[in-house]
């Protein structure tokens, strides 16, 4: 007889199925939006807003699903970004549970998620595994950690990845004197720099620093799983001893190939575009990135391991939906035919996107991506101005780039394309140059072309930012905060400003809710390239670039949502994430932190306010009342902060008795970035 027990998805368990709680959780994922620094701000003028929420496809189909209720259309798009996964997490769990430990995964560290770890924990798991390979700041790997040892005191974390590994390179060049102590100063706000006073303390009970890990971190819980606490004096071993953190030799691990059985991952009717991983390293030495030495070698997976880990991803709706995770899957053109031939014979109904060097397109190839079932592609163009291109060194002419967007363009493969502004030798003529490109990107084949341009960044690890390239071009400053011989940090905003209305509309830009993770169902590509014209159309109406009629563009834009949509509503979300409480005292606002993660009418009442949802469940503004927590003066040197904490008290209604900074704001949502 068949058990009428309700199938519980992979990530909604708290136990294991006998009841037990599993040995361990592995969490990671997404921890905020890195882009959301790197000129953030400049991009929120090229793209069309509701109510401040950006208007992607997922965001516009509930707008117009909930006759335009911003309100609604909020709350179900507040978790939507969540349901993507990284490559990390996944990895890691099908690895112990290779160890023979119960595991289970929590994809990313915001939203819904951080509510089912709480209750994971709660429910007896003592050993978490942190990946850092998706949280670029250290506040947000320290929020993490955290909000784990504030849950569960007594819990075991082990983190490692990216982060970490960046962390430690950062501390090895100031020991060798590259950086001294007034480039450290100049890189504050770019927190790689854990370990540069070794005296502060974190909330982690081991780091795992190397290139890969894989090893060092299975020896490390097994022994920590027997009681053993030699663990503490292997190598490769970051750990904290008599007052501070002791640093363990870091030696080289040997290759491991990547396995991953997604059937053990995700659910069987997952759509997602799941991240498959060809090689690990980059070839190239873009002087602007600041990966370029954690991996120096690109080392590629054995092609038997690639279609295995493929043939593993369910089959919806007749395919899989595969995500190629190399920074670039093609590095030269021989391979990149051969590769994909194998792909072709292996017949994988696989839909896919990638990474790839427009250098490397011909018309044969993007024939033969598109045959392999290739329908989108992200592309670092970074800059059309040659001098600037070298700079990078990263080469390409306009003349060939365009003609490597129209051969995709042609078979229907789409783009989307990633652009620098400000890097050294940049100025309003190369700037001007780039715009042209990007507008002779042609718009009349069945596919999509977006942009996104970044802000340059001095990052710490970049190339760019060592003292000899310093030297070449004058660059003074860090981060976002620079200038060099050619232009400064605020030229390279007020430039990103000019974009909307020196881009053609049917050019989109990206939007930040809109994952190219995730598909448009009912939408065909002719509806995307009639969407991608009319947001562009309207927020130039809205900028007082162009002149039309509003509420004709907007009808328009509903009439195509409407035309794909049954009359059922989409669920709203199902749980709440976990907010935390800014501390009171007798002049501050205050709410109770474990009344509010624990009390679902609590959790119930605070989802009625969308905008205010969508903030405490960022791990940026999470970071900051986990500080308030320990330090309530935060919120007299915070506004904004502050206001925000006054509002959650007011929709709570829990921890009533501060307030004296907040009696006279106004009753509006606060708006904290």
């Amino acid at each position: 007889m068949a058990s009428d027990k309700k199938k519980v998805s992979k990530w909604d368990e708290i136990v294991t199925e006998s009841g037990k709680p599993f040995d361990i959780v592995v969490a990671g994922g997404s921890c905020t939006d890195a882009a959301d620094a790197a000129g953030g701000e400049q991009r929120k003028g090229t793209f069309l807003t509701v109510d401040d929420h950006p208007a992607s496809i997922q965001y516009l189909r509930e707008y117009f699903r909930y006759g335009r209720s911003e309100e609604k259309a909020a709350r179900a798009c507040v978790d939507l970004e969540t349901k993507q996964i990284t490559l990390a997490g996944p990895y890691l769990q099908n690895l112990l549970m290779g160890e023979g430990y119960t595991v289970t995964l929590v994809p990313h560290c915001e939203g819904g998620h951080l509510l089912r770890l709480k209750r994971i924990l709660e429910a007896g798991t003592k050993t978490v595994v942190l990946s850092t390979s998706f949280m670029y700041a250290a506040e947000l790997v320290l929020m993490v950690a955290g909000f784990i040892k504030e849950v569960a005191p007594d819990a075991t974390i082990v983190a490692g990845g990216t982060h970490i590994m960046k962390a430690w390179k950062l501390k090895q060049l100031v020991e060798k004197g590259v950086y001294n102590e007034e480039h450290i100063k100049m890189y504050s706000s770019v927190t790689h720099q854990m370990f540069l006073d070794p005296t502060v303390p974190y909330p982690v009970d081991a780091f795992i620093v190397n290139p890969r890990g894989e090893a060092t971190l299975k020896a490390v819980l097994n022994k920590m799983a027997a009681g053993d606490e030699s663990w503490r004096d292997m190598d490769n071993v970051i750990h904290w001893r008599e007052g501070q953190w002791q640093f363990n030799p870091m030696v080289e691990e040997p290759y491991t190939p990547i396995r991953i059985d997604w059937s053990k991952v995700v659910d069987e009717d997952n759509r997602c575009f799941l991240p498959v991983p060809v090689a690990s390293g980059c070839p190239f030495k873009c002087s602007f990135c600041d990966f370029w030495d954690l991996h120096p070698k690109e080392t590629r997976h054995p092609i038997e391991t690639v279609i295995d880990n493929i043939r593993s991803i369910p089959v919806v709706d007749g395919v899989r939906r595969v995500f190629f995770t190399d920074d670039n899957l093609i590095p030269d053109k021989t391979y990149g035919m051969k590769f994909l031939k194998i792909l072709l014979e292996a017949d994988l109904h696989m839909r896919f996107i990638s990474f790839i060097r427009a250098g490397t397109v011909t018309e044969d190839l993007a024939e033969m991506l598109a045959k392999c079932g290739c329908t989108k592609v992200m592309i670092g163009v970074e800059s059309a101005a040659l001098d600037i291109q070298k700079n990078m060194n990263k080469v390409i002419s306009p003349d060939k780039l365009v003609a490597a967007i129209t051969a995709l363009n042609k078979h229907s493969i789409s783009t989307f394309n990633t652009l620098i502004c400000g890097f050294p030798g940049e100025t309003e003529k190369t700037f001007s140059l780039t715009l042209d490109t990007l507008n002779r990107f042609p718009t009349e084949y069945p596919a999509t072309n977006e942009y996104q341009f970044f802000k340059f960044a001095a990052l710490p690890l970049s190339r760019i930012s060592l003292p000899d390239m310093r030297k070449k071009f004058d660059l003074q400053g860090g981060y976002l905060q620079w200038t060099h011989k050619t232009m400064d940090s605020e030229g390279a905003a007020e430039l990103m400003g000019t974009i909307p209305a020196r881009i053609r509309p049917e050019i989109g830009p990206f939007f930040p809710s809109e994952t190219y993770f995730l598909e448009d169902p009912g939408l065909t590509v002719e509806m995307k390239k009639q969407i991608t014209t009319l947001r562009g159309k309207i927020a130039r109406v809205h900028a007082g670039i162009l002149k039309e009629d509003d509420a004709k563009l907007w009808d328009e834009l509903e009439q195509i949502f409407l035309s794909t949509q049954d009359k059922t509503v989409a669920p709203v979300l199902q749980e709440a994430s976990t907010i935390a409480a800014a501390p009171g005292d007798k002049c501050r606002p205050k709410v109770d932190v474990q009344k509010v993660m624990s009390d679902p009418k609590v959790i119930k009442q605070l989802m009625k306010h969308p905008r205010i949802w969508l903030k405490v469940t960022n791990p940026k503004i999470l970071g900051k009342l986990l500080q308030a927590a320990v330090d309530p003066t935060v919120l007299d040197r915070d506004p904004k902060l502050n206001k925000l904490v006054t509002k959650l008290q007011k929709i709570t209604g829990i921890g009533v008795e501060g307030g004296a900074h907040t009696d006279t704001l106004p009753d509006t949502d606060a708006h904290h970035e």
